[in-house]
């Protein structure tokens, strides 16, 4: 974003005719765009801004400065839309939530946790429900995705609390039967859970090093 605003105030300073005002209108009105992803609602948002300040004549060069600046960002902003359209939309009852992983220069050190659960009030016991995260494929494009099946629970150990031990909020976990995944930051990855579940991620990562076995 800050890379377009640039352009906009150094296509400014080149035709001095053009009010510095429009860098920050179109910078707002493109950050609403990516929030949005709706062509019509930034078209309002910028009109809307540039009513509100009345210091701006959209002569036709500047009204072409808005539509390349928004043909730009909508090719980008609705390219990460279609990165979804191999999954299927959530089941009744089930939401789909998405993890975007950020590149990384080896991505064959590191790995994946999915952690899903719910923020429950809990006393001093371990608490955890039972599930199983079912890995299916993409019917049609071959890409994984993951759904939370037969979840039980929660469940707890029955140790007697202390009487002074109060009970507090704690994420409380399923425990599946999924272990450590591939990190894969071409793809999204996609996890169906019902709408009462959250769903957290940890990242592990190797150490360069290894270890070497002996013989005994």
């Amino acid at each position: 974003m800050n890379t377009i605003r640039r352009f906009i105030l150094a296509s400014c300073i080149r035709r001095k005719s053009y009010s510095i005002d429009i860098v920050h209108v179109l910078g707002h009105s493109l950050n609403s765009l990516i929030r949005a992803k709706n062509l019509e609602y930034l078209t309002l948002n910028i009109r809307s801004k540039l009513n509100q300040r009345g210091s701006i004549i959209m002569r036709p060069y500047t009204k072409l400065l808005v539509i390349s600046v928004i043909l730009l960002f909508s090719s980008h902003v609705f390219a990460a839309t279609d990165i979804m359209k191999p999954y299927p939309p959530a089941e009744e009852g089930y939401k789909r939530m998405v993890i975007h992983l950020q590149p990384l220069t080896n991505e064959d050190n590191n790995k994946l946790e999915i952690i899903i659960g719910k923020t429950l009030k809990v006393d001093c016991n371990r608490h955890w429900f039972g599930g199983q995260l079912i890995e299916k494929i993409a019917e049609g494009w071959g890409f994984p995705y993951f759904i939370l099946k037969s979840v039980t629970g929660p469940a707890s150990t029955l140790m007697a609390c202390p009487p002074d031990k109060n009970e507090q909020e704690a994420f409380v976990q399923v425990r599946s039967n999924e272990g450590l995944l591939r990190y894969n930051s071409k793809l999204p990855v996609v996890v169906y859970v019902p709408n009462d579940f959250e769903v957290h991620y940890r990242i592990w990562t190797a150490r360069e090093e290894s270890g070497v076995a002996q013989v005994e």
